[in-house]
Formats: C-alpha cells, structure tokens, sequence
C-alpha cells in the first residue's frame, strides 16, 4: 500500500543526504504510528481536546484515511491551509525517537 507511506526525513542517509527520513505507512507494520502522530497532535496546540482527537486516531482511522493531514484537522473541523503546513511542519521536523 505505497499511498499510505509518508517520507518524512531520511535519518540513515543523513551523511550523504540533504535531509534525514523515516518512512510510516500507518498501519503498524514498522511500528506503532500512534506514538508519531499523538507527538504531532499535542505539539500542533491547534486542538482545544487533543486527547480526545488522538483517541479518535484509531488503527481503522488511519488505514483508511487517504489524507492523514486533513483527516486528523477535520475532527474539530480545523481544515485550513495555515494549519495542514503547521501539522506538515511537525511532522518534518519533529525529532522523537520511535521503537522498531
């Protein structure tokens, strides 16, 4: 399934590459996503209830989502562009540490 990858950075490349990068594909077969992308949530501070929304971020939720970005915004109907580059953003850049 290459339209659930996301490449974020490139992290073992990151000598002879630009930028460094982790690839998810949202479906726990490298390792759980949830952790990922309740990081970006809680960091975003655009939610009023950002636990709830990440309760809402269930397996079903992001196997079947076609756009993670939008579909994470639009559980408080926060889809503005302003906001899908800020949560692009996070995910670029976030530096966490995630178990394989």
């Amino acid at each position: 399934m290459g339209c659930k990858c996301i490449v974020i950075t490139q992290k073992y490349f990151k000598d002879k590459l630009k930028y460094k990068a982790a690839l998810f594909d949202l479906d726990y077969t490298l390792f759980n996503e949830s952790i990922f992308l309740r990081e970006v949530v809680l960091l975003s501070n655009i939610f009023s209830n950002p636990e709830e929304n990440i309760s809402k971020m269930t397996y079903s939720f992001r196997i079947n989502s076609h756009n993670i970005i939008d579909d994470i915004l639009s559980l408080e109907n926060k889809n503005t562009k302003k906001n899908s580059d800020h949560l692009f953003l996070i995910m670029r850049e976030i530096n966490i540490e995630l178990p394989c």
